[in-house]
């Protein structure tokens, strides 16, 4: 939240800063009538931006798979719709405005009422928003609508407030000295700050630009694909016998990658056996390693912390994907998902339809001292994962993970290999290839 406030704060100022006709308002009605004058002025024309500001933020939010889908093309063009502004201040000339304003003797409300009037009339101003929005990365789907309202845009109008505060408090200080080189001169220092925040942005998101590109070309070349073979055998077997019937017939992966070695180095054996039956996905984990912690067993619930196995999967035309997380009781975790924060969670019956057996049985487990191993065989219908079990792709994008968050000696394993900076199963880009024969 804090986040979001200080960045509404700065988009505010940028808004405000700029010294076109209600700026000059502002400065004349402070030189003729007083500092409080030309704040009221400045308070109207705060109304609109944030009317507009407003009106802008909710029509991006009603399209936040797009700005997430295409966000980095956004701060592109963002920072170059800034660029150009940039350049527009810092060549535009405020005497023509200036000539423009007749002196009255208006209230604080006429001054109000005029300064918002003839900010509002300004349309245009929109698409500074956006590209403010977009520059900054303002609007994310993972921020509810009372964030972006409540946190957001008070930061907009907060900064819009200081800067309108602070350029009357100055115009009235340096009265004798203000002049129209002054208010030149302010507009080119804004100018060039808007100009060098824009290409700073702009150099940033073409670099990662580049880095997405590079890391997705990587990922493709070096995916790992593995078949998930058809066993007729498994459908008919109650769940405790399926991981003896998959043995020497399943397909086997070791989750075995450790991203992170600087950090969490620790690697437990973790090996997965994969099969199907012309309903479900099944899974049977074997897990080797110290400590063995289970601290739920309601689904829904964070098990990430306990000892912890994990699969991710999306079909390969979705921007959309899958978790499933068991910790080792067999206690479900599962949503699907735009990104870490936003998510559906399984509905009841989706999770009671998701048949699991644990080795180290049902009851909470907390022996984070100890050598361990244990096992965990999960049946995962079609259905739940929005796959059709009579016409199955050919292939999904999968991952499978190992780790125990709330343990001494932490883990964070995973099939294929993901490259980020610090722990994040959430990367759907990093996911490997799974087939079905």
């Amino acid at each position: 939240m804090l986040d979001l406030i200080t960045k509404g704060i700065i988009i505010g100022i940028l808004v405000s800063a700029p010294m076109g006709p209600v700026g000059i308002l502002c400065v004349q009605r402070t030189l003729s009538k007083g500092r409080w004058f030309g704040f009221a002025a400045g308070l109207g024309a705060t109304l609109s931006d944030l009317i507009y500001a407003t009106l802008t933020c909710l029509a991006m939010g009603m399209i936040s798979d797009f700005v997430d889908t295409y966000r980095l093309l956004l701060q592109i063009f963002g920072s170059v719709v800034l660029v150009g502004f940039g350049f527009y201040l810092f060549r535009s000339n405020p005497s023509r405005s200036i000539h423009a304003q007749k002196e009255k003797k208006l209230s604080y409300t006429q001054d109000f009422f005029t300064s918002f009037l003839l900010t509002f009339s300004n349309v245009l101003i929109v698409f500074l928003y956006i590209g403010l929005y977009a520059r900054f990365d303002f609007v994310k789907s993972q921020d509810s609508i009372w964030e972006l309202l409540g946190g957001g845009l008070s930061g907009v109008f907060i900064g819009a407030v200081m800067w309108w505060f602070i350029i009357t408090s100055l115009v009235s200080m340096l009265r004798r000295w203000f002049n129209l080189r002054s208010l030149w001169i302010l507009n080119r220092i804004v100018g060039i700050i808007i100009v060098v925040i824009a290409l700073i942005g702009l150099s940033f998101s073409i670099y990662k630009s580049g880095m997405l590109t590079s890391t997705l070309n990587y990922n493709t070349e070096n995916m790992k694909t593995i078949n998930v073979p058809y066993l007729p055998s498994l459908e008919k077997e109650p769940i405790e016998a399926v991981s003896t019937l998959m043995e020497g017939k399943a397909t086997r992966l070791f989750i075995n990658t450790i991203n992170w070695p600087d950090t969490f180095p620790y690697q437990p054996i973790v090996v997965l056996d994969l099969a199907r039956t012309k309903q479900c996905l099944c899974l049977h984990y074997f897990v080797r390693g110290q400590s063995l912690l289970a601290t739920t067993k309601a689904d829904d619930t964070p098990v990430y912390k306990d000892s912890c196995v994990e699969f991710f999967m999306k079909k390969e035309d979705d921007n959309h994907y899958f978790n499933f997380e068991f910790n080792c009781i067999g206690t479900c975790d599962a949503s699907y998902r735009l990104n870490r924060n936003e998510k559906e969670s399984l509905s009841a019956e989706d999770y009671a339809s998701i048949q699991r057996y644990a080795t180290a049985g049902e009851s909470l487990i907390d022996e984070p001292n100890r050598l361990v191993s244990w096992n965990l065989t999960l049946l995962i219908p079609f259905s739940v994962m929005k796959l059709d079990s009579t016409n199955l792709p050919s292939s999904i994008r999968a991952n499978f993970y190992h780790c125990t968050d709330g343990s001494p000696v932490q883990r964070y394993l995973s099939w294929n290999p993901i490259h980020t900076t610090s722990p994040d199963f959430h990367q759907p880009e990093f996911f490997g290839k799974v087939t079905f024969k």
